[in-house]
């Protein structure tokens, strides 16, 4: 599964459209050449640049159209790939029964507002969550989207969790107008959800019911990740029953182990975007002051740098 930011589609190189096809080419082929299907969903850069989703979803098909398992999956104008993978199961006497589902939601959404700068999940996609819910009789899921969700935050600070908190915050959105987790809680299908974004940040943890958390950074661009590069490699158990297990295997295919972490003092819920009012008047106090002071330096410090004239 790549959870999105593959290409950084704001780089300037990529006002040479024949580039998409080169890197493309190089982000599938390790997985073509060992025949391993795969899917994705968008981050906040990957559409940055002169292919919208719709055709960067044509091109990863393109490149694969047996292993390629990626689809588009538009809800009301929101998201481009917002979709469900059926996993059958592994009885041989009932393999056209669906086991389990990964959902794939879609946060690359603009205009999120006080919601969170590098996009969101609306409304419409957790309504079609629950669609999707109701018509699989809520099967023991797994789901993936970028972006990560504010509870977050409260995982680390109030839960157990396992692994690292290694950037300076979570560049998280607000779940408040959507439910987002809320809807997750009371359905108790979804047994993972797994995120990416924050590239420092490993961590996960069971926040009621649900593992909730981090992948490891498997790219090299921009910042890299506190840890060696890697993946989260997650392992679905359909018998007796349904469990999920899940481990950071590195690129030098060690698998890492990851420090246990109690709660400590709780951290504010909030993203780290002006734009999260909920701590807007927090934001204000400390503008006011930031203001105040760099304008005392600009009226303050020339006073005392005044050339003396001789008398």
């Amino acid at each position: 599964m790549l959870s999105g930011d593959m290409i950084s589609g704001y780089n300037k190189n990529f006002l040479n459209l024949s580039l998409y096809h080169e890197v493309w080419h190089m982000l599938t082929s390790p997985m073509i050449e060992r025949n391993i299907p795969w899917s994705i969903t968008f981050g906040n850069h990957d559409a940055e640049g002169l292919y919208s989703g719709s055709m960067l979803v044509d091109l990863d098909r393109q490149h694969s159209a047996e292993l390629s398992l990626s689809q588009h999956g538009s809800i009301n104008g929101v998201g481009e790939t917002n979709y469900i993978l059926p996993i059958l199961s592994s009885n041989p006497t009932d393999q056209d029964k669906v086991a389990s589902l990964i959902y794939i939601f879609d946060s690359d959404n603009p205009g999120c507002g006080r919601l969170g700068d590098w996009g969101c999940i609306r409304p419409q996609q957790v309504e079609w969550y629950q669609q999707q819910s109701d018509l699989h009789n809520r099967v023991p899921s797994v789901a993936f989207v970028h972006v990560p969700p504010v509870e977050v935050i409260d995982l680390w600070s109030n839960f157990d969790v396992y692994g690292d908190f290694g950037d300076a915050s979570v560049c998280c959105y607000n779940t408040s107008h959507s439910r987002f987790i809320d809807a997750m809680i009371e359905r108790q299908d979804i047994k993972g959800l797994y995120f990416g974004h924050d590239h420092k940040n490993d961590f996960h943890g069971d926040y009621h019911g649900i593992d909730l958390g981090y992948g490891r950074k498997t790219g090299y661009g921009s910042y890299d990740p506190k840890y060696t590069q890697g993946a989260r490699v997650i392992l679905l158990q359909e018998t007796p029953q349904f469990q999920l297990s899940t481990w950071i295997r590195n690129v030098y295919g060690k698998v890492e182990e990851q420090k246990l972490h109690r709660p400590q003092q709780g951290l504010k819920l909030y993203c780290c975007v002006v734009a999260d009012t909920d701590n807007k008047y927090s934001w204000v106090i400390f503008m006011t002051v930031l203001l105040t002071i760099m304008l005392s330096m600009m009226f303050v410090v020339p006073v005392f740098w005044i050339p003396l004239s001789p008398e």
